[in-house]
């Protein structure tokens, strides 16, 4: 949610998976804008971790903060309906 309303907007998708009993949101971008993304991050203060297929971000204080349970709505709304 943070990195979406703060770096890049991307659709996202949501699945209900059963083994965990909970929806589950994701989102994919091309490999081609990761070096813009990393150096977005590491422009506003992030500590960015990365290993294979996964970037993981800590240390930003994100600008936009939305309450997550409207944030999950609109989701599902745009997923299931839109």
């Amino acid at each position: 949610m943070l990195f979406t309303e703060n770096i890049k907007t991307l659709k996202i998708k949501l699945k209900f998976i059963r083994l965990v009993n909970q929806p589950v949101y994701s989102c994919g971008f091309p490999v081609t804008i990761i070096e813009d993304i990393k150096k977005q991050l590491s422009g506003i203060g992030g500590a960015i971790d990365e290993s294979e297929g996964l970037l993981a971000v800590s240390g930003i204080d994100w600008k936009k903060k939305s309450d997550y349970s409207k944030w999950c709505k609109h989701v599902q709304w745009f997923v299931f309906i839109g």
